[in-house]
């Protein structure tokens, strides 16, 4: 499906523009997959799962801040 609306939208593409593709792609993995895993462990528990909520909000407010706080 992506590969079809790249190929009719027309957009030039550079090297940084696939760089930043790749990188987008690669960087969204992580995540969607918590967010399937949150999925189907509350098919399974019928709980709400907190444990799902700290490694995805989390590590988006650790991501706020510098590192060199966190040391």
């Amino acid at each position: 499906m992506l590969i079809v609306a790249f190929s009719q939208n027309g957009i030039r593409w550079t090297l940084p523009k696939i760089l930043t593709l790749v990188f987008m792609i690669v960087g969204d993995t992580p995540v969607s997959c918590l967010f399937l895993l949150y999925a189907a462990f509350s098919f399974v528990t019928l709980e709400d799962l907190e444990f799902m909520n700290v490694l995805t909000y989390g590590g988006r407010e650790l991501g706020q801040y510098p590192f060199a706080v966190f040391s």
